[in-house]
């Protein structure tokens, strides 16, 4: 979409965009010397043979002016510079500044404008008349000459056309040109081109030959369908068409790479058709478009699954502002509503629809409850998407986030200062040619390294803190079980920084897969904690609580009946009733379930002491004492006694402040504690154990007990890459402060563990079971305690604690 910029001379503000921008010049007074709105495909470009992958090439918009080292330049000054076909790449790297441009000429050919058919959809009684307006230097001695043949015909019939008022073409010399293509049976597709040339030797042909060969291989088409009546009313209430049409040689081979199997089906070869859109007020058009099969997961149509596709307008021929469109067949109602509850949340979201799509005439949905007989149109996360979303910010980086290869993801962690490391996850979908990644990385080290101190104040400069927990614990209310944050994993998210307010949003993507039966009761923190950068976001008691808040906020705002039974009814009147009113049911549990589990987080404030009671009050003659209580994790921050910081645990709510007296027993790692984990199989060696070891964005943390997944814990850990041939050793580390280690004589260890283990209290060993003396990381434990009851027990052991507590710190 073009946008305005300003170059107050000799300054130059803004930056251009690499898809296309209006560019305006102006005088040392402000005055328009000069404005033009430019694209980098089309009329701007050359369609050409794209590159071998995965043994397709499909086509590409490619010129030395985009990307090759060459300026842009207008060709015939004393012709309008509003079009595309009057500009060309400079002759000479990076142009002629200052000098007569390197391509100037007083003489080109005739430029071949505003091309269309009509109708646009023929019936089989009806022949289609071609149009087309020609520009040129000189008035007049100018020939048009319409170039078309029936798909899979060898050669092209060539018809002269007329500016005589009698070929579809208007009044007569009105500088329009027209020609006939006669009737054709239900369902012919028809490709054609116009070339023009002047009174001497120059000619062109739209759209121009394809590059390399030099042939006209992308051309235009159209189909006859007797299905469609442009003189019926539209049906009230009926969903927008849209309609594909390519050669059917490219039809087949995008159908080909839709099947699999395997690398072929990730290939992003775009075939060329023409875009053919009704919607019951109008009909409309766009050629040269670029379709491929997208999708990572869901790429491959087995059964009654079916192919995503990506349609790429040319930028220089947008439909209502857009170059770009997301065409998804599964998860169709859920991704609608899902969008649509995101954006009443006021979260940035795309905008999507239920539409009608045929592919050649033919409608490929299936009636079952992944489509319900209908695709989505699904606004794509672009500069478009910046535009309509952040008007006042459009200029900002569009970063999409797929764990494309399985592995581990966008997991928000930081990788260091090279871009290169963060590609493999992370795409930019703007302002891909300047390649600027320090927004990213900058937010990325903010959330993984501030300060404990300063963390809500530091990371509040790089993201918006309140939006990101909003944002969260929406997706966990929708339930939403799609591959990427909410099992665990850095995937199927996207994010937005602006330039004028630089602080990272959260944007939904992906959510087909909303309202499962059976996860009414998901814990709220689903798996959020377990993405490596997000497991300080989740723990630390200045943002904990602003996430459990959200919950509150949400269900008073929007995720209740009174606020989504109608919106549902009214998105999605094309789903049966019946499964509308399980969604309903769905929001009713899940309201219910996570106010209980809040219910269960809220504690009120408590004040206590193991002092003993003289008179009144708690009393100690010693010259320490300690104080303890519960505060409500949602509400609180911090506790503060007597000025003093207390100890304070926003996972539990509990705090405390002082020391223990004579026979009191102090729970220093409570059953169900938070830990972090290293879980990747490789050889810590022995500073892991250390109390100056600093854990690094490889270890992960949560909640015990921590296992492989069997069901019976809180937190899975990784196994390895195969279930038979598990890693043999996962780290364990748990850090606290104890404020006074002479007031302990001795501890307790209690144990669940299988098969064997080693613990360690300040770097000194205290437990050794079930591993011989020396063991490292390939070590076995003893095999006899394998399965329950012992993998269930917790055994007891006693700890010397006055020669290991140190230096305060407990592992």
């Amino acid at each position: 979409r073009p946008r305005a910029t300003s170059v107050p001379s000799p300054s130059w503000t803004g930056r251009l965009s690499n898809g296309g921008e209006r560019v305006r010049v102006v005088d040392d007074l402000g005055r328009t010397v000069d404005e033009v709105t430019y694209a980098d495909q089309g009329d701007w470009s050359q369609r050409s043979e794209g590159p071998l992958d995965a043994g397709h090439t499909g086509w590409v918009w490619l010129d030395d002016h985009d990307g090759g080292g060459h300026s842009l330049e207008l060709a015939n000054a004393d012709l309008t510079n509003e079009e595309g076909q009057n500009w060309r790449a400079s002759a000479v790297l990076e142009g002629t500044p200052g000098v007569e441009n390197s391509v100037a000429s007083s003489d080109i050919a005739p430029m071949i404008l505003d091309v269309t058919h009509s109708p646009v959809i023929p019936r089989a009684s009806e022949p289609v008349s071609v149009t087309v307006r020609l520009l040129d230097e000189l008035s007049v001695g100018q020939t048009a000459t319409l170039h078309w043949r029936v798909d899979g015909a060898g050669t092209f019939q060539q018809y002269r056309m007329y500016d005589t008022g009698k070929q579809g073409d208007g009044a007569a010399n009105n500088g329009e040109f027209g020609a006939i293509i006669p009737a054709h049976p239900h369902g012919t597709i028809i490709e054609f081109y116009v070339s023009g040339s002047d009174s001497g030797t120059l000619s062109r042909s739209w759209p121009a030959a394809t590059q390399p060969s030099g042939q006209q291989l992308a051309n235009l088409l159209y189909q006859v369908d007797d299905s469609y009546d442009s003189t019926a009313p539209w049906p009230v209430g009926a969903q927008p068409e849209l309609r594909l049409i390519m050669t059917e040689s490219e039809r087949a081979e995008l159908a080909d790479i839709g099947d699999g199997p395997g690398a072929q089906s990730l290939t992003n070869a775009q075939m060329n058709a023409s875009v053919v859109r009704v919607d019951g007020s109008e009909v409309e058009v766009r050629y040269s478009a670029g379709i491929r099969n997208r999708g990572n997961s869901s790429r491959v149509a087995t059964g009654n699954n079916r192919n995503n596709y990506r349609i790429n307008l040319s930028r220089d021929r947008l439909l209502d502002g857009i170059s770009s469109l997301n065409i998804n067949a599964r998860g169709v109602p859920d991704q609608i509503v899902g969008n649509a509850i995101h954006r009443l949340a006021l979260h940035p979201a795309p905008d999507g629809r239920p539409i009608q799509l045929r592919v050649n005439g033919q409608n490929l949905a299936v009636a079952g409850d992944a489509m319900y007989g209908s695709y989505i149109e699904l606004e794509v996360a672009d500069s478009d998407f910046a535009m309509h979303h952040f008007p006042n910010d459009p200029d900002g980086n569009v970063y999409r986030v797929k764990d494309r290869y399985q592995v581990s993801g966008g997991e928000l962690t930081y990788e260091g200062t090279d871009p290169n490391s963060y590609r493999d996850s992370y795409y930019k979908q703007t302002n891909e040619s300047v390649d600027d990644w320090t927004d990213l990385i900058n937010m990325l080290d903010v959330l993984n390294n501030a300060t404990d101190a300063t963390y809500l104040s530091d990371l509040s400069q790089v993201l918006d803190v309140e939006q990101w927990m909003r944002y969260l614990a929406l997706d966990s209310l929708l339930g939403n079980l799609e591959g990427g944050l909410p099992t665990g994993r850095g995937d199927d998210f996207a994010m937005y920084a602006g330039v004028i307010d630089p602080k990272f949003v959260l944007v939904p993507h992906d959510m087909d897969t909303l309202f499962t039966p059976g996860t009414e009761t998901r814990d709220i923190f689903n798996n959020y904690i377990n993405v490596r950068g997000l497991t300080r976001l989740f723990t630390h008691p200045d943002t904990r609580s602003l996430y459990l808040q959200a919950f509150r906020d949400l269900i008073q705002e929007v995720y209740n009946p009174e606020t989504l039974n109608p919106l549902i009814d009214q998105l999605l009147d094309f789903v049966p009733s019946a499964t509308r009113d399980i969604w309903k049911q769905y929001i009713v549990a899940r309201t219910d379930s996570v106010l209980s589990q809040l219910e269960q987080q809220t504690t009120s404030f408590t004040i206590a002491s193991h002092l003993p009671v003289v008179g009144e009050f708690p009393r100690t003659t010693l010259g320490f004492g300690e104080v303890h209580g519960t505060s409500d994790p949602i509400a609180t921050q911090s506790v503060l006694v007597d000025g003093q910081l207390a100890n304070y645990d926003a996972n539990t709510g509990e705090w405390s402040l002082g020391s223990m007296i004579a026979g009191q027993v102090d729970t220093l790692i409570s059953e169900g504690a938070n830990w972090d984990y290293l879980d990747n199989g490789t050889d810590q060696g022995t500073a892991w154990k250390e109390t100056d070891f600093v854990i690094d964005a490889n270890w992960r943390n949560g909640p015990a007990e921590l296992g492989y997944g069997d069901n019976d814990e809180a937190t899975v850990v990784s196994f390895g890459p195969s279930s038979t041939n598990k890693y043999i050793t996962t780290y364990f580390r748990h850090t606290f402060n104890v404020a006074n280690p002479s007031q302990y004589d001795s501890g307790t260890l209690r144990l669940l563990r299988d098969d064997g283990a080693a613990v360690y209290l300040n770097g000194s060993e205290v437990v050794r079971v079930n591993l011989p003396v020396g063991a490292g990381h390939l070590t076995l434990a003893a095999p006899d305690q394998i399965g329950p009851p012992t993998e269930q027990t917790f055994f007891s052991y006693n700890i010397d604690t006055s020669a290991k507590f140190g230096k305060g710190i407990y592992f």
